[in-house]
């Protein structure tokens, strides 16, 4: 999608991936702590947290390993803080599935981090992850990790600049690798940034 996905733009320079990777990371570190935290008060058990494809990256001389142990000092430290939870519910009612989202902030950057279950499988399509407004005014934000057969999707990414211009977010099915707008609606629910 000709510059819908955060990833598709590479003209971030060196110095602001390593602070966007530190600061995803940091963002994820919390954010999984709150899951889990949420999970385990709901009766649920905790799952092991998929990874999705970032904006940004480590730089090549640091490994993930490294990345995960300055993130969670990071987020230690300093920490990024929630500023918004909602839950995404089925497009469809004979559906079970259903979602719930962080939205984290820290040094003016923002984050959003979902977790989903009860979705089909992904096999033949990917779920991808979209701000909204209307058919004309909308932002994919990129794919989802797969589904497997637990249902269970978690992931996040780093929100765009324009992220408080859009009152929905939305979970789809897309078969295009490119989509120019979002496909069959899965989840959806409102969106706001505090």
């Amino acid at each position: 999608m000709p510059g819908a996905y955060e990833e598709d733009r590479p003209s971030r320079t060196r110095g602001s991936r390593r602070g966007g990777a530190l600061l995803l990371g940091a963002i994820l570190a919390v954010v999984i702590a709150v899951v889990v935290i949420v999970l385990t008060r709901g009766g649920s058990s905790p799952h092991a947290v998929a990874t999705t494809s970032v904006s940004s990256t480590p730089e090549p001389a640091e490994s993930a390993s490294t990345t995960t142990r300055t993130a969670k000092t990071t987020a230690k430290t300093a920490g990024p803080k929630t500023d918004n939870r909602f839950t995404l519910t089925a497009a469809e009612a004979s559906s079970e599935a259903t979602a719930v989202v962080a939205i984290l902030s820290e040094d003016g950057k923002h984050a959003f981090y979902i977790s989903a279950e009860h979705l089909p499988p992904s096999k033949g399509f990917f779920y991808a992850v979209w701000l909204y407004n209307s058919p004309t005014s909308n932002r994919g934000l990129g794919r989802a990790p797969s589904v497997g057969s637990n249902g269970r999707l978690e992931g996040g990414l780093l929100l765009p600049s324009s992220a408080s211009k859009y009152h929905e977010m939305l979970l789809t099915k897309e078969t295009s690798t490119t989509p120019t707008h979002p496909g069959p609606i899965v989840l959806k629910g409102p969106f706001a940034l505090k």
